[in-house]
């Protein structure tokens, strides 16, 4: 089978540019060119190649969130990028380190310690799994990149079943929009509260969009 036949190549050149063009901004070429390395290496060993592109749009969708909206600077993106080639074995952390320096090494050991205790930190009271996730994560810009990461999942949500849909709502509503209150995010925090009532309250969630269109065109009179 192609590996490109399901995968949108426009918007992974145009993810691609714009990484790109960021990184480049105050990192070198070389460096630069050391993550793209990385990233083929990732895809090229990948049995299933079209879940590995996959899962690097995600990231390279979470990254442009990571930029754009959180205002998150070139280590924290290439942590981003290089989360699944280091968790596959593609690449070490002591490459990662002698590569892009100790930001991107913490950030990234950060995210991996995260996603081991994950299964188990949802389990916990809110309030407590916040605490504890600022204590795992110890870089705060992890935090800041595991919300970009469910924001995306969340705007990428009417791709997937019901089920899946409302767990990811669970998540936001109780652990990622309260956490994204604390730190000061508050349009992701109410895009998360939105899209998660949405997908669990159609009903009320369009009726809600129909009461802001109709104040909407009042004030416009």
């Amino acid at each position: 089978m192609d590996a490109n036949k399901n995968i949108d190549t426009t918007e992974l050149r145009e993810l691609h540019a714009q990484l790109y063009g960021f990184l480049r901004h105050d990192w070198s070429i070389k460096t630069v060119h050391s993550i793209k390395r990385i990233l083929y290496k990732y895809i090229s060993e990948c049995e299933d190649k079209e879940q590995a592109i996959k899962m690097l749009t995600l990231e390279m969708r979470t990254a442009i969130i990571a930029i754009e909206e959180i205002g998150l600077k070139q280590p924290t993106v290439c942590a981003i990028l290089l989360y699944h080639p280091v968790l596959n074995n593609q690449s070490d952390m002591k490459n990662v380190k002698r590569l892009f320096g100790e930001e991107v090494d913490n950030i990234l050991r950060g995210l991996i310690t995260v996603s081991k205790f994950s299964d188990k930190l949802t389990a916990v009271e809110s309030e407590n799994y916040i605490k504890l996730l600022i204590s795992i994560a110890e870089d705060i810009r992890v935090v800041f990149v595991l919300i970009a990461q469910q924001l995306q999942l969340m705007r990428d949500a009417k791709r997937l079943t019901q089920q899946e849909r409302t767990a990811l709502s669970v998540e936001s509503i109780y652990l990622y929009a309260p956490l994204s209150h604390r730190l000061g995010l508050y349009k992701i925090k109410s895009e998360l509260e939105d899209l998660s009532l949405k997908y669990t309250d159609r009903e009320t969630y369009d009726f809600i969009a129909r009461q802001l269109n109709e104040t909407k065109r009042s004030r416009d009179k």
